[in-house]
Parts: structure tokens; C-alpha cells; sequence
């Protein structure tokens, strides 16, 4: 996700210079290296709702997968292979048919159609894709702590639900975060297709403001909150030896530390 943040910095660095006619084929360059970089980025958006989704299940359908939650190293190579895969083949698929020219201000895709196909059909996607998977993340999440409440009390409980509510709030901060970074830049280019004028000044104001940089800002201060929770969870030994007081809770807690050490690693 580092990754994906940086290309989308130089792409803005990029911007001023991409149509000047003495750096041949920089346009076209850079409006590929845009598409790349911003899809893979919402891709990651949801990848992490993806893991939430899949440790609440191995937690209320297979212990033992769950027990090796933090053995996810193939795990790892089938998200990246499938993220940079996805992205790599729609922007390569639109340099292919030489779908990269000029736009307004910057350079990227040439046709509205491709822009409904290969952006904003993709891009909302993946947004109500994790939309479901929050859906039921949320069940599954009520699930295992009614399982949990009839193996504990106490102190271990509290703090094994203060994790459940932790993991499924990080979840639907990246839908949030999502949804108030592309929302604007995702009206205004619809208003445009259908009435062929310019958007009214507020939705310019919230593009200028927000728009897909606010996707950046916002997942600054989430990495900073899940560095700390990660840092809590290694760190607070009273709690781990209270939560290894249950056998079945012990492996939850492994688990919950190994999850936002995932969603960590992705970032």
C-alpha cells in the first residue's frame, strides 16, 4: 500500500510536465502510471476488509486455521499477485488499444466509455464488495463474541471484544475513507457525461479539497492508529497472560495481534 501511495505523490509531480512537447511519450506514460497506482490503491482498500472477513471466519468455523493465521505467507503472494496482477492488466489492456491522451488538467484515459469500464465500474466495485464483506464481518464478529462470553468473564473477556471492535472499526474506516476520497471526483465526472457541463462549485470545491488525495491523509492517521494497536497488543504482557488463561481465548489473541500485524504488513 506504501507503494501505491508513493506513485500516486509522483504522479501529482508528474502533472505539470506531462503535456510539454519536449518529453515524448511522458503523457501517455504518466497517464498509465496514474490508472496503475489508483487502482491498486482501492485495491488494497479492499484486500484489508478481505483479512477482517477472513479471520472472523476461520475464528467461528476452523480454530485450526486460525491458528495458523500468522503463517500467511502464501496468503500474502495470492493478495499481491492478484492486487498488482488486477491493476497491471487494466492499464496495460488501455495502452494496448492506445486509450492514454490529454485530458483538462492532466493526462489519463481518452473515452468516457473506457473510463466506465476500466475505472469507475472497478473502482465502486470493490467499494460494495467490501461493503458485503463488512456486512458480514459483522455477523460473524457477533457470533464469536456470544462463543466467547460462554468460555470467559472477566478482564479477558473485555479486552478480547475491545480487539473484535477494534479489527471491524479498522474495516469500516477504509470503506469511510474511501467513500469521502471518490465520491466527489466520482459526481463530477458523471455530471459531466450526462449534461456535458461543468459540476456545480461545490462539487469542484470537495474534488479540489478532498478528492482522491483525502484517500492519502486518511490512511496516514489509520496506519498510525494500527501501528499503535499492534505496538499495545505486543507489548502489554498483563493482558496477554490474562487472555492465555483460557485455552480457546489464547488462540483468539494470537490471532487478533497477528491480524493487525497483517493489516500492518499491507500497509
Amino acid at each position: 500500500m506504501v507503494v501505491t501511495e508513493f506513485v500516486v505523490c509522483l504522479n501529482y509531480i508528474i502533472m505539470p510536465f506531462d503535456n510539454a512537447a519536449s518529453v515524448p511519450g511522458l503523457c501517455h506514460f504518466h497517464a498509465f502510471l496514474m490508472q496503475w497506482s489508483e487502482l491498486a490503491e482501492v485495491s488494497w482498500n479492499l484486500v484489508v476488509n478481505c483479512i477482517i472477513f477472513h479471520f472472523f471466519y476461520c475464528a467461528t468455523h476452523d480454530l485450526r486455521q486460525l491458528q495458523n493465521f500468522n503463517n500467511s505467507r502464501k496468503r500474502d503472494i495470492i493478495i499481491h499477485s492478484c492486487v498488482w496482477g488486477f491493476a497491471t492488466l487494466d492499464a496495460g489492456i488501455l495502452w494496448a488499444l492506445a486509450q492514454y491522451d490529454a485530458d483538462v488538467v492532466w493526462c489519463w484515459i481518452a473515452g468516457d466509455i473506457y473510463r466506465l469500464t476500466f475505472w469507475y465500474i472497478p473502482l465502486w466495485s470493490m467499494w460494495f464488495t467490501s461493503i458485503l464483506l463488512f456486512i458480514g464481518t459483522t455477523f460473524l464478529s457477533k457470533k464469536l463474541t456470544k462463543e466467547t462470553k460462554n468460555i470467559t468473564t472477566g478482564d479477558s473477556l473485555k479486552q478480547t471484544l475491545i480487539q473484535f471492535k477494534i479489527i471491524r472499526v479498522t474495516g469500516l474506516y477504509f470503506i469511510l475513507s474511501f467513500l469521502f476520497a471518490w465520491i466527489a471526483p466520482t459526481a463530477n465526472r458523471f455530471i459531466h457525461i450526462i449534461t456535458q457541463q461543468s459540476s456545480p462549485f461545490d462539487i469542484w470545491l470537495w474534488h479540489i479539497i478532498a478528492g482522491e488525495r483525502a484517500d492519502g491523509y486518511t490512511k496516514f492517521f489509520l496506519y498510525l492508529w494500527i501501528v499503535f494497536i499492534v505496538y499495545k497488543n505486543v507489548n502489554d504482557n498483563k493482558v496477554r497472560r490474562r487472555i492465555q488463561t483460557a485455552p480457546t481465548l489464547s488462540n483468539h489473541s494470537d490471532s487478533l495481534s497477528s491480524i493487525n500485524l497483517s493489516m500492518t504488513q499491507i500497509s
